[in-house]
Formats: C-alpha cells, sequence, structure tokens
C-alpha cells in the first residue's frame, strides 16, 4: 500500500515540529550530534544547504556563531602535541 500525499505531507510535517521542539526545548550542552545530523540530513533533502544562503545570511550566521558560548571550556590550541 503507497502512501498518499496528505499522508507523506503528515509525516513531514510531524518530522519537522519534532526537530522544531527538540531544538527549542534541549539546551545547547546536552544536543545529541545524532539528532543535529538528522536535522541538518532533513535540511539537505529540502534543498536548504549553506550554498543557497546569501553572502548576507552566511556572514549573518557566522556572527551569531561566533556569539554562542561553547558548552564546555576550550582548550588552546598547540602547534606541537604533548609527549
Amino acid at each position: 500500500m503507497k502512501a498518499s500525499k496528505e499522508q507523506l505531507w503528515k509525516l513531514w510535517n510531524q518530522v519537522l515540529d519534532a526537530l522544531i521542539n527538540y531544538f527549542e526545548t534541549t539546551q545547547p550542552s546536552q544536543l545529541k550530534a545524532s539528532f543535529v545530523d538528522v536535522a541538518r540530513q532533513f535540511l539537505r533533502d529540502n534543498g536548504i544547504r549553506a550554498d543557497s544562503m546569501s553572502l548576507m545570511d552566511m556572514k549573518q550566521s557566522a556572527k551569531e556563531l561566533k556569539e554562542l558560548a561553547l558548552p564546555f571550556q576550550a582548550l588552546p590550541f598547540t602547534s606541537k602535541p604533548k609527549k
């Protein structure tokens, strides 16, 4: 039995609602990489990628990313590994 367009549309909306709810209700430090990957793939499957953004959108996104606090203590990068 094939799913109808109405059923597929309903499922698509439920996936979207679940993704939105997860990101709105989960603290950044508690986000799971697997769920972030599902969201990334969902966006990609729907034609939303960085290359579809305007330069101004990318600059604004980069600025917003820089303003986010890391959920862990950042370590300085070194040129030589410690022994």
